[in-house]
């Protein structure tokens, strides 16, 4: 493997990195650094809906139910065009430095006991949803475009050490048992939008059922820089076993590509149960996508190391149950439930490093139980020529979704950590006008910060 190497191994570097990269897998390369640090969010479309938690399943009352419930478009009675822009901000947690495990040995900068974690700041902002729903009869029909994700990620590992669980350990006096993992440098880019279409029938007049279908489009590049460690002069020198890294191009021991640029169809479907004005409930289902990646290796030369390898990644199918109840006309309570099954997102990939007793199944990703509620308080007695002003606020349950590594000890016991789960808080509001509409919101969590501002005009 080409994770870390001992002091002593640090000598036969260029050897070691041509014995280790004939040897490959071919397949996915799910044991990359930066893939641990793949934590992102597919929230629903529409300013409203992220001040309400994104627990719109069971209300089904607005364009992006056509994402969402295409079920509950028939709730929808007059025609109309909406279109919504959103930025994200987020850090992104990863294992930089530290020690693992042993103790350490206060020689160069192997001075902290326990893991260090870097945290990658990161932000865009985009035109996330445009959608037109045209009611009729008994019938509802949607077309939307929609930014399922638009996520990037930056990582620069320091190199964290550690004793191997057999063997000596590391110290002053036995440096042979010092192991540390490789300095890296990297980054993802990924963006998936989705140009879809939904249609709904009113079977009866509390039952409704709808179906959709999307196109998506899909783009990945991930360049990820391993970095050497000089076994030459001083240990402690920069670039030194011991010493801070060097991120000098000079001293790129080898560079790993991920990539892909593909597209897919998806479906959903949906279906809304009114039994009276208090209390509607809502399910849908949909299909995740999968596309093509591929990713190859370079040596410090910048040849190819081995051959191009091909590979699949999986959007997450996404199960939801909600209700909207009204206990007075002026307030909509909405509660969801929505399973997500991010296990998908690593089900088709590999190993990019082979290593003695590890395989894939090695490296665990949980489905996540997601938990959404909101509330909706309207003032409507108001002059004109406004209709409505609406405050919203919500909150949900974001399960940990990291991939973590559950194998025999090896480099990756230290790198893919389990993370955290984390409660987002949503707020927002919306002024109504008989035609036009304005809605803001926002969600906030310890990590990510998604602000959304968004325009419905109806005819």
């Amino acid at each position: 493997m080409l994770r870390g190497r001992t002091l002593g191994q640090a000598i036969g570097v260029v050897a070691l990195v041509c014995a280790t990269f004939g040897v490959s897998t071919a397949s996915a390369q799910v044991d990359y650094e930066i893939m641990a640090s793949l934590q992102f969010n597919f929230s629903n479309p529409g300013a409203r809906s992220l001040a309400m938690a994104g627990a719109l399943t069971g209300a089904g009352d607005d364009a992006t139910g056509a994402w969402t419930n295409p079920g509950g478009l028939t709730n929808i009675t007059r025609p109309e065009v909406g279109v919504e822009f959103r930025g994200f901000g987020f850090e992104t947690p990863f294992v930089s430095s530290g020690r693992f495990n042993g103790t350490a040995t206060n020689i160069g900068i192997d001075t902290v006991n326990g893991l260090s974690y870097g945290n990658t700041d990161n932000s865009t902002h985009s035109l996330s949803f445009v959608s037109a729903v045209v009611p009729k009869s008994r019938f509802a029909f949607a077309f939307y475009r929609t930014e399922v994700a638009n996520y990037e990620a930056d990582i620069q590992t320091v190199g964290p050490f550690f004793d191997q669980q057999t063997g000596p350990a590391c110290t002053p006096a036995n440096r042979a048992g010092c192991f540390r993992i490789f300095p890296v440098s990297g980054n993802l880019d990924l963006q998936i939008s989705n140009f879809g279409g939904s249609a709904a029938v009113r079977l009866t007049d509390q039952v409704s059922v709808g179906v959709g279908v999307s196109f998506y489009d899909f783009e990945l590049d991930s360049v990820n820089h391993r970095f050497g460690l000089d076994t030459s002069g001083t240990q402690t020198q920069t670039g030194g076993f011991f010493g801070a890294p060097s991120y000098a191009g000079t001293n790129v021991l080898a560079t790993e590509f991920i990539n892909g640029e593909d597209s897919a169809f998806g479906v959903n479907i949906g279906a809304s149960i009114s039994p009276n004005d208090k209390f509607r409930i809502g399910a849908s289902y949909r299909q995740g996508p999968k596309f093509d990646i591929g990713y190859h290796r370079e040596d410090a030369t910048g040849t190819l190391i081995g051959e191009l390898h091909d590979s699949e990644f999986k959007v997450p199918d996404v199960i939801a149950v909600g209700v909207l109840v009204k206990p007075i006309p002026a307030l909509n309570v909405t509660v969801d439930y929505r399973r997500v099954q991010y296990s998908q997102l690593i089900s088709e990939m590999g190993l990019g490093f082979t290593v003695k007793d590890v395989g894939v199944d090695d490296y665990v990703l949980d489905d996540g139980n997601e938990f959404r509620a909101a509330g909706e308080y309207l003032f409507t007695n108001l002059p004109s020529p406004l209709s409505a002003i609406a405050l919203r606020g919500g909150f949900w349950r974001d399960p940990d979704h990291r991939i973590r590594y559950e194998g025999v000890f090896q480099s990756d016991s230290v790198l893919f950590q389990p993370g955290d789960s984390e409660m987002h808080y949503t707020g927002g509001g919306g002024i109504v006008f008989e035609k036009v509409q304005f809605d803001v919101g926002f969600d906030r969590s310890e990590t990510v910060k998604t602000f959304s501002v968004s325009a419905v005009l109806r005819f």
